[in-house]
């Protein structure tokens, strides 16, 4: 009874969702990332400034592999679910057992991975609060030196 009530938001956010949007926002973000990275690329190619403009070049490039890691770093949430509303489905037509210990096994995938991903997260936005606030202390005390 409470399969088959998942088994249609799943099935409904496995169409929509994981087979659509999850891996056209892949697709997009690591195409961004390329064309991030070539403009960056391409700009400190025609300037061949040296007076500091090579920062924003090397920037965009990072920028560009950036967005490219973020584009691969989508995927695997998606297969996660896809393979769970699989599993979810099969519990219909084959072994209901071996495939709810599937779905199960898929989801727990699925959230140790955005568990995971969500903790990098905090750790990185704790590190840039504390380099921004080192910067913002030991720049104007370096910047009165020189």
């Amino acid at each position: 009874m409470h399969e088959d009530d998942c088994r249609i938001f799943l099935e409904l956010l496995d169409a929509i969702v994981d087979r659509v949007l999850t891996f056209l926002a892949a697709a997009f973000t690591a195409i961004v990332g390329i064309f991030v990275a070539l403009v960056g690329t391409v700009a400190g190619i025609a300037t061949r400034d040296t007076s500091g403009a090579g920062i924003g070049v090397l920037g965009s490039v990072l920028f560009g592999w950036l967005y490219i890691l973020l584009g691969v770093i989508y995927i695997p949430p998606g297969v996660f679910l896809y393979r769970t509303a699989s599993a979810i489905r099969r519990m219909n037509t084959g072994d209901p057992t071996t495939a709810l210990e599937d779905a199960l096994k898929n989801q727990k995938s699925f959230w140790r991975f955005v568990g995971i991903l969500s903790l990098v997260g905090i750790a990185i936005a704790v590190l840039a609060f504390i380099v921004g606030v080192l910067a913002a202390i030991l720049v104007p005390i370096l910047g009165r030196q020189a």
